[in-house]
């Protein structure tokens, strides 16, 4: 697969991807061995992508090409890669930076959601005016104008 096509990654499958990440590492795995165990336990998109870092196709480290996994996944996935490459070569601690990747994605997800629902109530604004409106119009306002008009002097009936 070539490195500069992008995937389409799921917020949701990164977030939970993360969390699955932070729960290895927090029972002890490496960084490398804990996308191994993820990689091998997940089915998703996100995961085949980071079990592609794994192996390398070229002469590069591991760490090399996790590091340039956000061009393959898009930018929601920058967050994630730098933490685990900089707990990975430096020792930092991942599981807090994991933690809050996993929230931000969720809370884009939810603002997202959110900002659809809004547009959906705009959007049913639609078959209310061509469907209901003139519905009640012809059976409601109709029948009241034609007997109004019927009852004025000089109708013929």
């Amino acid at each position: 697969m070539s490195r500069s096509r992008r995937a389409v990654v799921s917020p949701h499958d990164l977030a939970d991807f993360a969390d699955l990440v932070r729960v290895a590492l927090g029972s002890g795995f490496t960084v490398l061995r804990a996308l191994a165990l993820v990689c091998a336990l997940s089915s998703t998109g996100v995961a085949s992508a980071f079990a592609m870092v794994l192996v390398p196709a070229d002469d590069s480290s591991p760490l090399d090409a996790l590091a340039a996994l956000p061009e393959q996944l898009g930018d929601a996935a920058r967050e994630l890669c730098v933490s685990l490459v900089a707990s990975a070569r430096y020792g930092a601690p991942a599981a807090p930076a994991l933690e809050r990747v996993a929230f931000e994605l969720r809370l884009a997800r939810r603002l997202d959601a959110e900002a659809r629902a809004k547009r959906t109530s705009i959007l049913l604004l639609l078959p209310l005016v061509l469907c209901v409106l003139p519905a009640f119009v012809l059976l409601a306002i109709v029948p009241l104008v034609l007997g109004a008009l019927a009852a004025l002097p000089g109708a013929t009936s």
